[in-house]
């Protein structure tokens, strides 16, 4: 009996490892096309919904197109009511990973891991594998599933198994709150779903006990987004995340009260036990879609009442009743641009190292939104300067200060810019699956520990107002840019170990690192006086 156990859990690891390789492998190749092509056809309900069920259908996972399309709320790309449509089709989409476990073809493990090994050698030559992990994964899937029921058909004699399992008649709602438990910890319905089929068909839960584990597996799968929203997401992306929550908490809530119709209707579709609850979990993403796709905006609306935007912080400390005071606010307002720099140094120059060489979207979003504030931190800036020179005349010398702190705000500002610009250069080598040989690695972080510590002294020093400091700093330029021009010149002449649709994208990064530095002995000439 303990081996059986031991094959039902290796059975299961065995099937969510497949899963997640199948997921990964695929998601990789389509993911950059889902992201460009996202945004065209999610213009009306309809071409979301297509585009989110396309997409689970292509990447075999519905929580990685969520958390992708949460993503895209949280930086603008998608409007909440979009986004609920695209959740809506993927998780219609996601139903035929279920579909094909129910179905007998899992004998057939063997001959797909077979394929994929080779595959793998054939492909190994190259940077990167794509179709040998799918096929290894989706053999791996079969494996799985052939392992949980052999391992289940050996458990099934057991009385004490019969009875456990059969305490559930009792109350199917604790089978359904264990599967929702389960499905959040491991962020893998399908798993759950998998092993409710096999209980199913050694009858060792009645089809009432199956449904409801169906039903809290699906109100699970929620869990991935709101894992992404919650811990850091927008406001925006919260209330997708908590939209999709409750639009699959309310179908299995209604389908819970009527399970008995929900019951005769799947067995009239399909009486085996196998594809029952398979059909069972279609039908309910098929209906939750359905029901829901028109009334997203309305759904949408309320998410905006029930979580309403955060009343907005002062953007600045600088004290407006002082605006005509220049003796006062001018002193004050280079006190808030010293801040301004050091917010550049610790959440936009800071972590662009450590994106460079793993990218990843929730520090890509941070930084894109940290660039956002620092624009309304500029603005606010501005005006307040352009405050003071409209309170009163001003005598040359704090025109001539109003003047450069306007010029050193605006550089500040140039900088900040750059650096999101040399962050879409990096997604652009993110979906050209660029991959960074060893000498280009370091070569790479030398030059950006270089930058980084430049700039982060430069914002101290402004901070501080110590002049000599800056004027040292910015004195240190040209070396940064002479090691800028050795890594051009590394890439032209390596530029054969490279393929050649990042080559170019590899040089324009290049190019970005090098108007970043720019940009950065430009904010020191402005702290200068230099305008």
């Amino acid at each position: 009996m303990i081996l059986a156990w031991l094959g039902l859990l290796g059975g299961l690891a065995i099937f969510t490892y497949g899963l997640n390789q199948t997921n990964e492998s695929i998601k990789s190749i389509t993911s950059g096309v889902f992201r460009r092509q996202l945004t065209r056809v999610a213009r009306t309900p309809l071409g979301a919904a297509l585009s989110g069920l396309l997409a689970t259908l292509l990447a075999g996972s519905s929580s990685a197109v969520t958390v992708i399309t949460v993503g895209f709320v949280n930086t603008g790309l998608l409007s909440l009511r979009q986004a609920l449509e695209v959740i809506l089709g993927a998780s219609v989409g996601t139903t035929l990973t279920v579909q094909l476990i129910s179905l007998k073809i899992t004998t057939y493990a063997p001959i797909l891991i077979f394929v994929g090994v080779v595959w793998m050698l054939i492909e190994r030559s190259r940077q990167r594998s794509r179709i040998s992990p799918a096929l290894l994964g989706l053999g791996f899937i079969f494996y799985g599933m052939n392992r949980i029921i052999a391992a289940v058909h050996t458990l099934s004699g057991l009385p004490w198994v019969h009875h456990s399992l059969g305490t559930m008649d009792s109350v199917p709602l604790l089978a359904g709150l264990l599967a929702f438990l389960a499905t959040a910890l491991i962020q893998n319905s399908a798993t759950v779903i998998a092993l409710a089929i096999t209980f199913q068909m050694h009858h060792l839960v009645s089809l009432g006990v199956g449904l409801e584990m169906v039903l809290g597996a699906n109100v699970g799968s929620t869990a991935a987004s709101v894992y992404s929203a919650f811990l850091g997401g927008s406001r925006s992306a919260k209330r997708t995340a908590f939209a999709y929550f409750l639009m699959k908490l309310t179908g299995a809530v209604v389908f819970s009260l009527g399970l008995a119709w929900f019951a005769r209707v799947v067995v009239a579709i399909d009486p085996h036990p196998a594809r029952t609850l398979a059909d069972a979990h279609s039908l309910f993403n098929v209906v939750i879609a359905v029901v829901f796709l028109p009334f997203t905006p309305l759904l949408a609306r309320l998410m905006g009442r029930i979580m309403p935007d955060h009343v907005p912080v002062p953007l600045t400390r600088l004290n407006p009743s002082m605006i005509g005071q220049p003796a006062v606010a001018l002193p004050q307002t280079r006190e808030e641009i010293g801040r301004m720099a050091e917010l550049i140094a610790q959440r936009l120059i800071e972590p662009l190292g450590p994106l460079l060489f793993h990218p990843d979207d929730d520090d890509e979003r941070q930084l894109r939104q940290a660039e956002s504030e620092i624009d309304l931190l500029h603005d606010a800036v501005m005006h307040y300067l352009v405050g003071i020179g409209g309170a009163q005349r001003l005598n040359p010398d704090d025109r001539s200060e109003q003047i450069e702190l306007f010029y050193l705000t605006n550089q500040l500002e140039h900088l900040s810019d750059t650096v999101i610009k040399v962050v879409d250069t990096l997604v652009k080598l993110s979906h050209r699956e660029f991959e960074w040989t060893p000498h280009l690695t370091q070569r790479m972080r030398e030059l950006m520990t270089l930058i980084d510590a430049q700039y982060v002294a430069m914002a101290s020093a402004i901070a501080s107002q110590d002049l000599n400091a800056i004027r040292s700093l910015v004195q240190g330029i040209p070396e940064i840019r002479q090691q800028e021009g050795a890594l051009r010149l590394y890439i032209l002449t390596h530029g054969g170990e490279f393929e050649r649709h990042a080559l170019a994208a590899i040089l324009e990064l290049s190019d970005d690192l090098a108007v970043l530095t720019q940009r950065i002995g430009d904010v020191g000439r402005a702290a200068l006086g230099i305008v």
